[in-house]
């Protein structure tokens, strides 16, 4: 299964997980979406995680997505990147 993740940042705050699952479905077939969100209180921190089922829609995806308007906000959609990823596990885990 593939599971390289995407990045969705500026994301309103209003927006759901089944508002990304029909966005994303226009890539292709979407595996998991998981909206970012605070511990505390629930709310959105406007970030979430789009999981496609095939690599070729992940490309499919940021090239047809990424700055376009969403729900009245500018998305950024990308690739994680596993190496910044692990960076920032390294950095988080020594604060």
């Amino acid at each position: 299964m593939y599971t390289q993740r995407i990045i969705v940042t500026n994301l309103s705050w209003n927006t759901s997980e089944e508002d990304l699952y029909q966005l994303f479905e226009k890539a292709g077939d979407v595996t998991k979406v998981r909206l970012v969100t605070q511990s505390d209180s629930g709310e959105s921190l406007g970030v979430a995680f789009v999981i496609m089922s095939a690599e070729k829609q992940n490309r499919k995806a940021v090239k047809l997505l990424d700055g376009n308007m969403f729900e009245g906000k500018k998305i950024s959609v990308r690739i994680e990147d596993p190496e910044l990823l692990n960076i920032n596990q390294l950095i988080l885990a020594s604060a």
